[in-house]
């Protein structure tokens, strides 16, 4: 007899035959309306330990770059300014140090990874440099020194920033990409990982 009628409707269950290896987990739901999830979602997921990092990184970014740079030397009107790009550009890093930290499968930060946050770490300490010996001081000798401390060293500390935020983003683009489906998720096959299991 047929089974029709009897209200008991049963779905075959993948790997439970034996000798057939198990289904592989589900990657996490896109989205409600199937979206791709954003970078500010991305942030949102951050849970406490990933916040503590990027903020200790941040802090220890702005000590070090200021201990380097001494940017009160060349008076407390220059100093203000600089405190100002070390604040934002360090707190940039802490947070681009936040996307290497519990990153999801198919964004998982490799070395190359860490080209942009250096060069912006450089580019701030040269643009926040205080001493009038200074190493960009020594590369731009033929400016006078009111063109270096108040055109090039802004520009240059703008431009640290800009690469150092134009980093985070692309780490948080790649974290929505991963988490919105592991299709999406880019993978670098020519880059070492950071953390390497």
């Amino acid at each position: 007899m047929s089974p029709q009628g009897t209200g008991t409707e049963q779905t075959p269950v993948q790997g439970s035959a034996e000798g057939q290896p198990a289904a592989a987990p589900l990657p996490p739901p896109l989205p409600a309306g199937g979206r791709r999830r954003s970078r500010l979602g991305v942030l949102r997921d951050w849970g406490p330990r990933r916040w503590a990092a990027a903020g200790a990184t941040a802090a220890a970014a702005a000590l070090l770059l200021s201990t380097a740079s001494a940017p009160f030397e060349a008076g407390p009107g220059w100093g203000a300014m600089a405190v100002a790009l070390l604040a934002v550009g360090s707190a940039a890093l802490g947070m681009l140090a936040g996307t290497y930290l519990r990153a999801p499968a198919g964004a998982q930060p490799t070395v190359c990874d860490l080209r942009w946050p250096l060069l912006g770490a450089v580019g701030l300490s040269l643009a926040t440099t205080g001493a009038p010996s200074g190493l960009l001081a020594q590369l731009l000798a033929g400016l006078p020194e009111a063109a270096i401390r108040w055109a090039v060293q802004p520009g240059l500390g703008a431009a640290a920033i800009a690469v150092t935020a134009a980093a985070l983003h692309r780490r948080l683009g790649i974290a929505a990409d991963a988490l919105s489906g592991p299709a999406t998720g880019p993978a670098c096959s020519t880059c070492r990982p950071l953390f390497p299991r």
